[in-house]
């Protein structure tokens, strides 16, 4: 659906600072995504391929499968509205087929696979009302739908409405099970299955697709897949394995910035200082290309080290960035994350934090780590009240927030019962 792993790790990293709006936010309940976001985010928008796009142009689509045709309408004219909208999409008219899937929905209200499709459309942040509605409506109507469909519309109930992390897990499951030779199917299965840290099953998955590709003799053109294939592959220890995958990316997007982050992060802890510089020399001229902000080298060596648990060495990395840049609000909020999430220094975060946004400013981002500080702080019922607050305003579901969440419970319940 959406490129889960960079944004959730990007959402985790770098939304804790000064509150800006940018392009990507949809609303004042969406967090105060900082220019590191945006950047990569419009950069990949270049050349990310649409999923969409490839549904029915693969050897085994959807539209005209026998097994769902007890998911078609009645209708003739609803037919004739759904038709219409699988050619638009087929055409990457997105938008245009949007509004066929709407119609067709409106003359018939049960219609599940164009409620199905319109939901596929519209799961991104830039969507995130109209894609909660659809779900809802193909979640209703998933009964006319065979089994493994049945669990994908689950899944995306699960991601955008109940956000409820064993629902999650419980359909990436079931749909794991499944033997329908899909390339969409099984690359969302796989990202999601990134996004709940199941990295071992997430490779199993990418492996069907890898081997439905060679099946097929296609490659599968959508840059997400080896992002999430790569980093997957980097969790499970898999380096070989992860450095072919984003090899293969890089061949085919050169410029795709969450490929080039994620082969900084191998260069990096692998203390191939040569290959870092080069690989932040390049992300650095891409987005002065493209007329974002340029970080320092430093700030990004903290970032990654912050994600891949090392915390020492983020700390070290994000205050020689400060150091360097002492004005710097998105150092300082990111430091401010950093010093919450590896439990140092809290006072000193709490400080960075409310210098890093105006006065009387909030976001998602800050009241996640005002979250953190209050959880190791032991004030938990505080940092319950506000994680789960991020939570339910955040369109970007997180599996990070929700863990916490449900680790900060199962503490306040073993209090109780004392």
């Amino acid at each position: 659906m959406r490129k889960i792993m960079l944004v959730s790790l990007l959402f985790m990293c770098v939304l804790a600072v000064n509150g800006q709006k940018s392009t990507d936010q949809q609303s004042s309940n969406e967090p105060g995504v900082n220019t590191l976001n945006t950047m990569v985010l419009a950069a990949n928008a270049s050349s990310s391929f649409s999923k969409a796009q490839s549904i029915d142009t693969e050897k085994h689509g959807f539209a005209y499968e026998e097994d769902f045709k007890d998911a078609f309408s009645a209708s003739p004219q609803a037919m004739d509205k759904y038709w219409e909208g699988v050619h638009q999409m087929m055409a990457d008219q997105s938008n245009e087929a949007i509004k066929s899937f709407t119609e067709a929905c409106k003359i018939d209200s049960t219609f599940a696979m164009a409620a199905f499709y319109a939901t596929l459309l519209t799961n991104n942040p830039e969507h995130y009302k109209e894609s909660v509605r659809w779900a809802k409506m193909a979640y209703d109507n998933k009964d006319n739908l065979p089994k493994d469909l049945q669990d994908w519309i689950s899944l995306w109930r699960g991601l955008l409405i109940t956000k409820d992390c064993d629902e999650i897990q419980q359909c990436c499951d079931a749909m794991l099970t499944s033997d329908r030779k899909s390339r969409i199917f099984l690359d969302d299965l796989g990202e999601n299955l990134c996004a709940i840290e199941q990295y071992g099953k997430a490779v199993k998955a990418f492996s069907k697709l890898e081997a439905l590709c060679i099946e097929l003799k296609s490659d599968w053109k959508n840059s997400g897949y080896y992002e999430n294939y790569g980093s997957a592959c980097h969790a499970m220890g898999m380096h070989e394995k992860e450095a072919e995958v984003f090899k293969k990316g890089l061949i085919a997007s050169p410029d795709d910035m969450s490929l080039l982050w994620d082969q900084t992060r191998c260069a990096l802890i692998n203390g191939n200082d040569e290959a870092v510089n080069n690989l932040i020399n390049k992300m650095q001229k891409i987005s002065k290309d493209k007329g974002y902000t340029v970080y320092t080298p430093e700030f990004t060596k903290g970032i990654i080290y912050a994600m891949e648990n090392e915390g020492a060495k983020a700390e070290e990395s994000l205050r020689k960035a400060l150091q360097n840049d002492p004005d710097n609000k998105d150092i300082m909020g990111t430091l401010a994350w950093c010093l919450a999430k590896f439990n140092v220094n809290l006072d000193e975060a709490e400080q960075l934090l409310a210098k890093s946004q105006p006065k009387e400013t909030d976001n998602l981002g800050s009241s996640y780590v005002k979250g953190l500080i209050s959880m190791n702080r032991g004030n938990l019922e505080e940092a319950l009240a506000t994680l789960q607050q991020v939570k339910d305003k955040s369109s970007i579901w997180n599996y990070k927030i929700c863990s916490t969440i449900t680790k900060i419970e199962s503490s306040l319940a073993n209090q109780n019962a004392k």
